[in-house]
């Protein structure tokens, strides 16, 4: 409990990528996916699809309690980092509303920064050094994993794809956050959504000069990654015209 626990601040922030630590949680969320995937038909049966999405919710919200309550007692400060301010921590906190609600408006949200921040996260984790079994570890791992699972819910289960509109929103979205949390990180001196420097797995951000050319460079990818999901992802438009010149035809 004292190591699940430990407030000692690492000085060496960086994570041993596609170690054991990184491969053994990687492993499981894949085996994960699998199984979800090749499972898809059961899924049709409501009980079991909301005994999924329970179990996500539950997952992460035990998740964020805990990493709150760490945060509430280490020595690096909750204002500093520990508030729900990361894109992450935002998206997370959206999958358990709207998991344990059953609602689908903020799905687009989920849907989009999911995407990137569980895909990114699980490649280049940020665990501020902290290794298994430390909370900081575990619960990386539980919420961008679970995050990871609920973007393979929505698109083999809920078949949910983005249109225009819920582009247009993310961005919308992705520019406020970033001008509201600037703000913040200078009140309280910290970093979160990673706008006042990259994570330490990500250096090659470091190309970018300090300050609002880093802000607006960093907010700029991650939009136009926005970009490449929606046309990965879009839902497809119907040419109802041709559909029916096709069908008159036969």
């Amino acid at each position: 409990m004292t190591i699940f626990f430990s407030t000692l601040e690492n000085l060496d922030k960086s994570f041993p990528l596609f170690s054991l630590p990184h491969i053994i949680p990687l492993f499981m969320i894949m085996i994960s996916t699998y199984i979800i995937i090749i499972n898809r038909k059961k899924f049709e049966n409501y009980k079991i699809k909301r005994i999924f999405m329970i179990t996500i919710a539950i997952l992460m919200l035990i998740s964020q309690g805990l990493i709150t309550y760490w945060y509430s007692i280490s020595s690096i400060g909750f204002l500093k980092d520990g508030l729900p301010l990361y894109l992450c921590r935002i998206t997370s906190l959206c999958i358990i509303y709207s998991f344990l609600t059953n609602t689908r408006h903020l799905n687009f949200i989920i849907f989009f920064i999911g995407s990137l921040g569980s895909t990114l996260a699980l490649i280049i984790p940020d665990t501020s050094g902290y290794l298994f079994p430390h909370i900081m570890y575990m619960q990386f791992f539980i919420i961008h994993g679970c995050m990871f699972l609920t973007i393979i819910f929505l698109l083999f289960i809920e078949h949910y794809r983005p249109d225009k509109i819920e582009l247009k929103k993310i961005i919308y979205f992705i520019f406020s956050y970033s001008l509201i949390v600037s703000i913040v990180n200078r009140i309280v001196k910290g970093n979160y959504g990673y706008l006042e420097t990259p994570p330490v797995s990500a250096s090659f951000f470091e190309i970018l000069p300090a300050g609002i050319i880093y802000k607006l460079g960093f907010t700029t990818f991650i939009c136009l990654v926005m970009f490449f999901i929606y046309f990965i992802f879009k839902k497809p438009s119907y040419n109802l015209k041709s559909k029916f010149i096709f069908s008159s035809n036969n």
